[in-house]
């Protein structure tokens, strides 16, 4: 609903400066301009005025008066019946002052809605359901025609949303779902090119607060604090969606660098060899994969098993890509140790149409499941 701003403290520790969201303002101001006549105007701007100050109210006993109104033994589950009890205090002591054809107004209101002034509350409450409900199905819609490769209308969706993150996010799926349609049209040179931008993106979403600072994930376990205690916590589902792209980035980035060697692009392939590694370098100082809750998305490995991949596939090329020669990967089996070593290597022999070999090589991946997974 809102809080106090930290940065607005007085010389007795108190904060100064409240700061009420823009969607409690607008639902208000909505809920004050229904009326018909002057008198109705004026009576509902009163209402909605008291709802707003019983929702400040709320959200101000939160926060409490100054840093120091709560400390570690407080929770939320502490807190919250103070809060309601304020809430309820507040609104008998204005109905019991209002007179008239206004008090007797205000009395049937809350018979009908068993709550003080709960004509608008249920409105509010109303208001921010809808709102959050339209958010989440904008995202989705967004993301979904991200994936789908239809940037025009992802775009349109994310732009309905008023938050950065979502915009960001929905680019970044734009772009690694131009990279996978370039790679299908063995067009690694443009793939990169849209790597090159999902990374930009990403370092500028975290940069300007768009995207959760991936030291969240380790100093706080995975989980978004809702209140000073421990208990008062709820997982971060921010931080699975920046899991999700890093590693959908990692896998782009994999088949880019596989199909450049495919491709016998030497240059390419040691520009995105670079830029592959120095990402993986800097996402893994994060250490998301301590955490067991979360998936594990570590940068270094999907390197690695890339450079292996593209290697045997350059010497493949070098070979004369024999279709069907089964002795020349018997050569390199003990290379093979991760299902991301075996699986490019896989597609790509697919993609050339040497079945033979690909089936070799599935059958072994099988009889070595336990240990490769």
């Amino acid at each position: 609903f809102g809080e106090w701003d930290p940065h607005t403290i007085d010389t007795k520790g108190r904060y100064r400066r409240f700061v009420v969201r823009q969607i409690v303002l607008s639902a208000m101001t909505e809920w004050a301009e229904q009326g018909g006549t002057k008198s109705d105007q004026e009576e509902r701007l009163f209402d909605a005025a008291a709802a707003l100050c019983g929702t400040m109210l709320m959200a101000a006993s939160v926060s409490g008066a100054g840093p120091d109104s709560h400390d570690s033994t407080v929770s939320l589950t502490t807190l919250l019946p103070i809060i309601a009890h304020r809430r309820d205090e507040f609104y008998t002591r204005l109905t019991a002052q209002a007179t008239g054809a206004r008090a007797k107004r205000l009395k049937k209101v809350e018979q009908q809605t068993r709550q003080p002034f709960g004509h608008v509350r249920q409105f509010l409450n109303m208001q921010l359901a809808g709102y959050g409900a339209l958010q989440v199905q904008r995202r989705e819609l967004a993301m979904l025609f991200a994936r789908l490769g239809f940037p025009e209308i992802a775009r349109e969706h994310a732009a309905a949303i008023p938050a950065a993150s979502i915009r960001i996010e929905c680019e970044c799926l734009c772009e690694l779902s131009s990279a996978r349609d370039a790679l299908r049209r063995k067009a690694p040179q443009e793939a990169a090119r849209c790597l090159e931008a999902v990374e930009l993106l990403v370092r500028r979403g975290i940069d300007c607060g768009a995207i959760v600072d991936p030291w969240n994930i380790l100093g706080f376990g995975g989980q978004f604090p809702l209140f000073h205690s421990r208990d008062d916590a709820i997982p971060d589902n921010r931080i699975e969606s920046l899991l999700d792209l890093m590693g959908e980035t990692f896998n782009v980035y994999s088949e880019t660098l596989i199909e450049s060697a495919a491709e016998g692009d030497q240059s390419l392939q040691q520009s995105v060899s670079g830029r592959f590694d120095e990402l993986s370098i800097w996402w893994d100082q994060f250490a998301s994969d301590v955490i067991e809750e979360l998936p594990e998305v570590v940068g270094q490995e999907a390197w690695e098993s890339a450079m292996h991949v593209s290697a045997m596939l350059r010497q493949w090329r070098d070979a004369g890509q024999a279709a069907g020669d089964v002795s020349f990967w018997k050569q390199h089996l003990e290379r093979f140790h991760s299902a991301h070593s075996y699986g490019p290597v896989v597609a790509a022999l697919l993609d050339q149409g040497d079945h033979v070999a690909s089936f070799a090589l599935m059958m072994q991946w099988l009889s070595q499941l336990d240990e490769v997974g």
